[in-house]
């Protein structure tokens, strides 16, 4: 009578193969599910304890702190690109004009004016692609390397004078003030210990030392040295890639001075509405705000269009506190 062979057939090898390849897959997958979500709940975490210490501010001062411009959204000259919300140019070159319509200002100056309600269109910055220009501000010193315009009265009818001297907003701040204003905001019932032990506040490293986009930020790239070739979180475009042309030279970027971030590291934007509604706000785990460029890194969504391509909504896994 035959026995049974002791060893596996190649059909019961395939199988087994096949089953060890299931699982790892899932295990690989429950394990990126984990990290993400273990982020996520990090971030929440890290936006919750922001709002709690600004409304602890508020009720201690009867304020909030004004937020601050995004380093790389500011006014000073020369400024990235925005668009106006229905169409039309914003200049990046000349002195800024805020604080009034464009009907107040001369036609040949309009384009100066920055409005709330321009959208970010610098396809260097994809994190911040789409959104409107008052969205994108932090909480810190208004700095002299970010910030320049002139505040024009809001009572004047026209002006064909816009460039009054004595309208220049101009601070002094620089980027290691920025610690001030952060521990003022989390000094109230020991926050600033609880941010820190969530990984919520951030310094460039030593090694981030070359600025890069007008100086407004900081890589740890050397000059004439290449980055990734495609966009991914974190990064900004600087030029051509060395070796990659014609790629843009993706690196990666922190801005100067202590910043509060999110568990992947990306900076919270911080805003206060004009009827005094706060928002604090992570870009989630894809790192852009409102377009994701998706697995190939490149924005293919117009201003104003419904994502394209590999793009998708970046705001769908952003995590807000307040704002609505």
């Amino acid at each position: 009578m035959s026995r049974p062979s002791n060893g596996f057939s190649i059909i019961e090898m395939l199988v087994v193969i096949s089953i060890i390849a299931l699982l790892s897959a899932l295990i690989v997958f429950g394990a990126t599910a984990f990290g993400i979500g273990g982020k996520r709940a990090k971030t929440g975490s890290i936006v919750a304890t922001v709002r709690n210490a600004l409304d602890l501010a508020a009720a201690d001062r009867g304020s909030r702190p004004a937020p601050a411009e995004h380093p790389l959204a500011g006014s000073l000259a020369p400024r990235l690109e925005f668009v106006r919300a229905g169409g039309g140019a914003v200049s990046a070159n000349g002195v800024a004009l805020i604080g009034v319509p464009l009907i107040q200002v001369a036609a040949a100056a309009q384009d100066r004016v920055l409005l709330a309600d321009d959208l970010f269109a610098d396809p260097d910055v994809p994190q911040l692609f789409a959104l409107r220009r008052d969205a994108c501000t932090i909480l810190g010193m208004p700095q002299v390397t970010v910030t320049q315009a002139r505040k024009l009265p809001p009572n004047l009818t026209a002006t064909d004078a816009p460039d009054v001297a004595g309208f220049l907003i101009a601070p002094s701040g620089d980027a290691g003030q920025n610690r001030e204003i952060i521990e003022q905001v989390l000094g109230r019932g020991g926050l600033s210990s609880e941010l820190a032990g969530l990984g919520g506040l951030s310094e460039p490293a030593p090694a981030y030392t070359v600025a890069v986009i007008n100086g407004r930020v900081l890589t740890d790239v050397p000059v004439g040295g290449g980055g990734a070739t495609r966009w991914k979180r974190g990064h900004v475009a600087d030029g051509i890639h060395p070796t990659e042309a014609p790629a843009k030279n993706w690196k990666p970027y922190r801005l100067p001075g202590l910043a509060v971030v999110d568990a992947w590291g990306t900076e919270l934007l911080y805003g206060v509405s004009d009827t005094g509604v706060l928002s604090v706000t992570s870009a989630g785990a894809d790192g852009a705000f409102a377009i994701d460029p998706g697995k190939n890194g490149m924005l293919e969504t117009g201003i104003g269009a419904t994502p394209q391509g590999d793009d998708s909504d970046g705001r769908t896994d952003n995590i807000v506190s307040g704002g609505g």
